[in-house]
């Protein structure tokens, strides 16, 4: 470095010492000037005389010099709106002597400005985002210093949706309002959940309107009580049972009336069984279940009928729960045919068997009248049989003989057969004259046995 002191300089890469002093041959003294640099190499410049002329000898020294790096303390927020703006300080230390034009990065997105404020200061406004958790990064000449997970943006919170009800075909537009949504779209997701898809049905598409709106095309399905759920990157928010798809509706059932044996198809028509075969279905009529329940379409679905009995029946049909009812069926009435005998005895002491049909296909316990009056004992043969002990008429000294109806009472269905009995005439002996027969003779009646009545004699 010379013998004595020559006119000597020196620099830190680009920055020249604020003021240079020869100590010594082998060193001399630099006051650093403000800087930033992590790695500054030292150079050495001589000026020396040869020939008259001043010549400069750069001497590279071969080492580095660094400055402090730049610490981040901390933020003077930790939170902010997801469409940004936001204006941060950072607070810490080593961020230079004058504006170097640092950098801060929040998460991975450059703030949308940058202002040195002091040494131990600078301020970032941030730029829009919906992460749930940003780090915050100062790079300043290469320095870099980083804070992770120190700053979140608010998460989206949808607060209603509308229409709150749509046609299980779907296909409409369900609009869902809230909040941090973001500024620009993150490609939104929008599903339906239920009770039966836990997973939920992704909308047919969903799109992003603005930082407070989300709109979906929605999905066919059957549910009640729905939960529309939206996902804007990964983070899930929820509204529960905001949402729910038309009621099923019963209009007919074809056919309406059937034996009471069952096991006939039975189509039932109306609106609202869903545009697929994804949620549980199940049809009766009355109150019992039908088999073999299957969908058709939306407007369309049957059952096998199974034995059952009873008239101003409800079609039943549960879709995901969800039921509708309409009187839209019934089983035959009882009908009948004929009685054997169709004749008897005032005393009642006779069992009549009346022959038909839909009696019930088991015992119903069915209850038969004649003239008004309940048969004491009543037995089920069948469906087309039942059996009825006669009811005795009481009287006097004589009894003329009449025609009775014939009640069969099945449930609460009716059936009447008129003036399809007759009691035989009977007296306590000897018989008046006006209910005498031409032919009477011992144990005989006007129209044949008595069976035990009070005889009339000659």
């Amino acid at each position: 470095l010379g013998p004595q002191d020559f006119t000597i300089g020196a620099r830190l890469q680009g920055s020249a010492c604020e003021s240079t002093r020869w100590t010594s041959p082998s060193s001399i003294v630099c006051r650093v000037a403000r800087g930033v640099s992590l790695s500054a190499p030292v150079t050495a410049t001589i000026i020396e005389l040869s020939g008259g002329n001043e010549e400069g000898i750069n001497l590279e020294a071969g080492i580095s010099f660094s400055f402090d790096a730049a610490t981040i303390t901390t933020l003077s927020a930790v939170n902010g709106p997801a469409s940004g703006k936001q204006l941060l300080t950072i607070t810490g230390s080593n961020f230079g002597s004058f504006d170097m034009t640092g950098r801060q990065v929040l998460g991975g997105t450059s703030c949308e400005a940058s202002v040195w404020a002091a040494n131990t200061a600078v301020t970032c406004k941030n730029s829009p985002s919906i992460e749930s958790s940003r780090g915050i990064v100062v790079s300043l000449a290469l320095g870099i210093d980083t804070q992770t997970g120190v700053f979140t943006y608010d998460k989206q919170v949808p607060t209603s949706v509308f229409p709150t009800n749509s046609a299980t075909l779907g296909r409409g537009t369900l609009t869902i309002n809230g909040y941090g949504f973001g500024v620009v779209d993150f490609t939104p997701a929008v599903s339906i959940r239920t009770f039966f898809m836990p997973g939920g049905t992704a909308c047919m598409a969903s799109k992003w309107l603005s930082d407070s709106q989300v709109a979906c095309k929605l999905p066919a399905d059957t549910n009640s009580d729905c939960n529309v759920v939206v996902t804007v990157d990964r983070t899930i928010r929820t509204l529960q049972r905001v949402f729910s798809y038309d009621n099923p509706f019963v209009t007919k059932t074809e056919p309406s009336n059937m034996i009471h044996q069952g096991g006939q198809v039975v189509t039932i028509t109306g609106f609202n069984f869903g545009a697929s075969d994804h949620n549980p279905r199940s049809a009766r009529l009355g109150d019992t279940s039908c088999t073999d329940t299957l969908w058709t379409s939306d407007t369309s679905m049957s059952c096998r009928a199974q034995k059952g009995n009873s008239d101003l029946l409800n079609t039943v049909v549960s879709v995901a729960l969800v039921q509708h009812r309409r009187l839209a069926f019934s089983y035959n009435n009882p009908v009948i045919h004929n009685l054997s005998p169709s004749n008897g005895p005032a005393s009642g002491k006779l069992v009549i068997t009346l022959n038909g049909e839909s009696f019930g296909p088991f015992e119903l316990t069915p209850q038969v009248r004649v003239g008004g009056t309940l048969c004491p004992r009543t037995r089920w043969l069948s469906d087309k049989q039942v059996e009825c002990k006669l009811p005795s008429v009481p009287y006097d000294q004589w009894f003329t003989g009449k025609s009775a109806d014939i009640y069969v009472q099945l449930g609460k269905t009716r059936t009447l057969w008129k003036q399809s009995f007759t009691y035989d005439q009977a007296c306590v002996g000897p018989c008046a004259v006006q209910i005498a027969c031409d032919t009477s003779v011992k144990g005989t009646g006007c129209r044949g046995s008595t069976l035990g009545d009070y005889k009339h004699t000659t």
